[in-house]
């Protein structure tokens, strides 16, 4: 399976199964967490003409990485969905964007006019709607008989061609996508089937989930003990203005001053490779926080210390999340950041 995302907070080591690897993906953690609020997401169509959950983009989740994890969870059985809709897409771009074009079919030119033949069913007479007088909105007078009636109804539309001059009781029709320009006739276009999505709580592995996506709670609890505001899953702007994922996101203000932690950790059979660390470089060096925290359960290897250590990244080793909160509150005392 394909992962959402190339960085996923809290992440198994490559040799874990790839469901572990998908349900500890930070976008896929956000979507789950933020259905339990919004139990049902519904789908629109953006001015783009692209498919979007207008919740995740509001929760800062990119439109293709969304459907991805969507597609991804529903797979998995985390999530139920039922179609909503079946709309045409362009072929060439399958944007949903589409218009309907009316050509002549003798010369196939977009020069068309059209024009209602009306039938006074009381005396029969069927003409021109021009040659109605029209006294109200939904009275006309008959031009043969003079009765003023609302019983006059459409017989016909004729289509005439400004071009050509030909009349004709129907037009050809091409579909124009509103986003790449390109004419297609309906039989070239694609319905593809809009789906809305809901939490399977009968999965077992929402459960499992779940699990992971709280593995570190026990960490938040004692940030929240510490009089911090805590965010987990976390979001954060860094000086680029790009929005940055992290485990846990910690702030407290103190005499004017805001301090702000940002944590991200791994779990691993053996110990967490250096790969790991150098995926939270950018992030560190973009929003530099106040204190930046590394939890590695149960340790990191020899070069993914000596990479922390360079980026000044305060690491906590445990053998287990118990243990890694009980040393988070010690690393506060340490800091002057409790309570």
């Amino acid at each position: 399976m394909t992962r959402v995302t190339q960085v996923a907070a809290f992440e198994m080591s490559s040799t874990a199964a790839e469901l572990d690897e998908l349900l500890q993906d930070r976008n896929v953690q956000t979507l789950i967490i933020s259905m339990r609020t919004w139990p049902v997401l519904k789908p629109m169509i953006s001015p783009s003409g692209k498919l979007t959950y207008p919740v995740l983009d509001v929760i800062g989740i990119p439109g293709d990485q969304s459907l991805l994890a969507l597609k991804a969870l529903y797979d998995e059985g985390v999530l139920l969905r039922k179609t909503s809709d079946k709309l045409l897409s362009c072929p060439n771009c399958e944007a949903f964007g589409v218009s309907v074009r009316a050509l002549c079919p003798s010369c196939q030119k977009a020069s068309l006019q059209f024009e209602d033949y009306l039938e006074h069913s009381t005396c029969g007479f069927t003409g021109p709607r021009e040659k109605f007088k029209v006294l109200s909105a939904d009275v006309l007078k008959c031009p043969k008989c003079g009765q003023e009636s609302r019983d006059i109804k459409v017989r016909a539309r004729v289509y005439k061609c400004l071009s050509c001059g030909g009349s004709f009781e129907s037009f050809m029709m091409a579909i124009v996508c509103n986003i790449c320009g390109k004419t297609f006739d309906l039989n070239a276009g694609k319905f593809l089937d809009l789906y809305e999505y809901s939490l399977n709580e009968e999965s077992t592995i929402l459960a499992k989930a779940m699990d992971a996506i709280t593995r570190f709670s026990a960490v938040a609890q004692v940030l929240r003990e510490n009089g911090f505001q805590v965010q987990m899953p976390g979001q954060v702007a860094g000086s680029s203005g790009i929005v940055h994922s992290c485990g846990i996101l910690a702030k407290k203000s103190k005499a004017g001053k805001e301090t702000v932690m940002l944590i991200d950790g791994a779990v691993t059979d053996s110990a967490v490779e250096a790969s790991r660390i150098m995926d939270l470089t950018p992030k560190l060096l973009d929003v530099r926080p106040d204190l930046g925290v590394f939890l590695a359960i149960p340790r990191l290897d020899e070069k993914a210390a000596g990479l922390a250590k360079q980026l000044t990244l305060t690491v906590i080793e445990a053998a287990n999340v118990i243990e890694t909160s009980e040393k988070v509150r010690e690393l506060l005392a340490s800091k002057g950041m409790n309570a």
